[in-house]
């Protein structure tokens, strides 16, 4: 496809595909014993190896270098006179992960950065940033070892870089320096216990293939008496010699003061963000980000101090442990290790056993929850017919889309349409209940593009849909448009991994990350067109761009992306009424697919997938017209 709508999902699928092909990375700082300690990042990769040297002579006093950045093999440096350009882009993208309380703030890191990222554009290297935090658990949080709160906020890092990646095709790599042994015997942490930390990281994210992520650890013994700058001696096990009774924080802000301006001022190869606040970063250039999903503005705790808190309306939140362990309404939830993972509100939705089911929750970044069948079970899965579909779709209204994955019987053609009727009233169209979803190789205008192998606009269901209504003051007959309220899916066979994507778009984090002049009351106030020929000919006015949801009462956006260069039917959108119309529609074609706002989701054999079909919108990536996937689809109110 050659124009830029539909590249949009097809540089999507290109970028998904290259995010799982990145090799892994770690990296080690040591410092060893001798007088003038020196510091070595090694970059672990296939056929390459870069280091950094770094000499620390005097607390805060730093010299580097590092290996000459080289364009990656095969690869065309991109244009001179749009390097800058491209930079500008880049860090436009960093500068909007910003946590601050103004949100009129402007970052200055953007002219200091820009000549750095340009370099690297040039050499048609990734992005390198430098966020420096996750030390180690507070002693005052759930556990010693990563939990929800990590895995969010490292999947958030990761979505940073893929973000960066539909601007420059390369991407970016965020190294994490956790600066744990800096100051972790002020607290009677030991040196275990942060390189246990610091592993689980790694776990996090090697298990959730966060491959644009690479762990560090900064520090050691000799490093961290440098940036001391006096404070208590202590021995190098670990343990503090503060007397409990002393406060702390001083000394702790000068350490992490001490060790980021050595590092910012000396190192100038990365992008430097932290989560700490303004009172320790130093200079202008640095850019506090929030970890965790949140509103517009707020400022969020990082997940090491605090604990994640899921509310019932599908919010995240952070907080001190302290406000929520006696709180009757809320209750700890184990993560699959068994240790104690996050809170969450009391709800019957989250209750299976009553109904003799045993599972577990999965969350995902940065919406979507995966249902499992719990360790009670040891021999054969539960089957479909033991789900209650009543509670998924409870779940569905908040925390959309819901998998159901590991449960038996799940591609039972009869078993999945009784249990769409348990999930509500299911919708016959001229198929029939139940569309089979697979490639029939048809390629024509007059062929529905769903049962193609071609990637589709972002949309939500049901565009078509409209039912005859009567006014009861003129009796005048009005067609108004009624959507499906949810979808239901079986997945009988995937496309190969890497492949075949369903994405799904949350309104509620859109409007959250909707960048100023534009509102949510704005956007209420906006309507748009539509003009369609082909399997779906048809003429649309008046659609409102913002809907309310019948249950949660939520802000929801009701959006069709355009789409022209296509084998089947074509879109033309328009907003009817908003001054910035164009920019309207570029903003809303580019947020849909935000890594803050879409989860880019991969199937497996048996899946089932529930989804609000009002409060999502979804769409596909192309693939592969050789393969056999096929999902059976149902829609219902």
């Amino acid at each position: 496809m050659e124009s830029q709508k539909a590249e949009t999902v097809t540089q999507d699928a290109t970028n998904t595909k290259a995010l799982h092909g990145v090799s892994s990375m770690v990296t080690v700082i040591e410092l060893d014993s001798h007088s003038a300690p020196r510091t070595q990042l090694t970059d672990y990769e296939q056929n390459s190896e870069s280091t950094l040297d770094v000499n620390i002579s005097s607390p805060g006093q730093y010299s580097m270098q590092l290996d000459e950045v080289q364009p990656t093999r095969n690869q065309a440096p991109p244009r001179l006179d749009s390097e800058v350009s491209a930079a500008v882009q880049v860090l436009r993208i960093i500068e909007s992960y910003g946590q601050h309380k103004d949100i009129s703030y402007q970052w200055k890191g953007i002219a200091s950065y820009a000549p750095i990222v340009a370099t690297q554009i040039r050499a048609g290297k990734p992005v390198r940033i430098l966020f420096t935090g996750f030390g180690f658990k507070s002693p005052l949080v759930l556990g010693r070892l990563p939990d929800l709160g990590e895995k969010l906020a490292l999947a958030h890092l990761d979505g940073l870089c893929s973000n960066i990646a539909t601007v420059y095709e390369v991407g970016a790599e965020v190294h994490v320096c956790s600066d744990g042994l800096l100051y972790n015997d002020l607290f009677s942490v030991s040196d275990q216990t942060v390189r246990c930390y610091v592993e689980g990281l790694r776990q996090i994210v090697d298990t959730n293939e966060l491959r644009n992520i690479h762990i560090m650890e900064a520090g050691g013994s000799p490093g961290r008496e440098l940036v001391s700058h006096g404070f208590p001696p202590r021995d190098y096990s670990g343990s503090r010699t503060t007397p409990a009774n002393v406060n702390v924080q001083p000394s702790l802000r000068t350490r992490q003061r001490t060790y980021m301006s050595a590092i910012i001022a000396k190192e100038t190869s990365y992008v430097h963000l932290t989560s700490y606040d303004t009172t320790i970063s130093p200079g202008s250039d640095v850019l506090t980000v929030s970890l965790l999903p949140q509103e517009a503005a707020a400022l969020s705790l990082a997940p090491w101090e605090s604990v994640v808190v899921i509310e019932n309306d599908g919010r995240y939140r952070t907080t001190a442990v302290n406000e929520v362990q006696d709180n009757e309404a809320y209750e700890v939830v184990l993560g699959i290790s068994g240790a104690p993972s996050h809170y969450r509100a009391k709800a019957d939705m989250w209750d299976w056993k009553d109904d003799g089911t045993d599972v577990t929750f999965e969350h995902l970044y940065p919406t979507g929850t995966i249902i499992r069948p719990g360790s009670s079970y040891t021999g054969n899965a539960p089957s479909i017919q033991a789900l209650p579909m009543r509670k998924v779709r409870k779940l569905a209204q908040n925390f959309s889309p819901i998998v159901l994955r590991g449960f038996s019987e799940t591609t039972n053609e009869d078993y999945f349409l009784a249990k769409g009727n348990e999930l509500g009233e299911i919708l016959t169209w001229t198929f029939g209940q139940i569309l089979k979803v697979k490639d029939t190789g048809e390629v024509d205008k007059n062929a529905n593009n769903v049962t193609s192998n071609e990637a589709m606009p972002m949309h939500f269901d049901g565009i078509f849909k409209f039912i005859d209504t009567v006014d009861p003051v003129t009796g005048e007959v009005k067609k108004v448009m009624t959507p499906p309220r949810y979808q239901y899916f079986t997945c009988l066979s995937t496309a190969p991994k890497g492949d075949g994507y369903t994405l799904f778009a949350n309104s509620h984090l859109f409007f959250q990350n909707l960048p100023s002049p534009f509102t949510l009351e704005r956007l209420e106030k906006a309507t748009w067109s539509m003009v369609n020929d082909g399997f779906w000919s048809a003429k649309q006015t008046g659609l409102p761009l913002v809907v309310r949801h019948k249950d949660t009462g939520a802000a929801c956006l009701r959006w069709h992306q355009p789409w022209t260069e296509t084998n089947f039917s074509k879109y033309y959108i328009e907003i009817e009424n908003d001054e910035a119309a164009d920019e309207l529609v570029s903003i809303i074609n580019r947020l849909v697919y935000d890594y803050r706002v879409c989860l880019r989701f991969e199937w497996e054999q048996g899946d089932l997938l529930i989804n609000d079909n009002v409060s999502m919108l979804h769409t596909r990536t192309a693939f592969a017209g050789a393969c056999e996937r096929e999902m059976w689809r149902i829609h219902f109110d």
